[in-house]
């Protein structure tokens, strides 16, 4: 199956989950940047690990709120 490459600009916003990630020392921060490295020759790969990135920041996020 062919796949077309992902956009900059998706590629930026993984990068700039990635680093989210890092930053809260997430566990899979590492995996996740290799996947995102991974994934730059194919979009839908690049939309699925963003997609589950967002999740994870929307959980680390809440449970943030939850501390305060």
């Amino acid at each position: 199956m062919s796949c077309h490459p992902a956009s900059d600009k998706q590629i930026g916003y993984a990068e700039s989950l990635v680093e989210y990630l890092e930053k809260e020392q997430h566990r899979s921060a590492a995996r996740y940047k290799t996947k995102v490295a991974d994934a730059h020759t194919c979009i839908s790969k690049m939309s699925k690990l963003i997609d589950q990135m967002k999740e994870i920041r929307t959980e680390i996020q809440d449970a943030d709120k939850e501390m305060s």
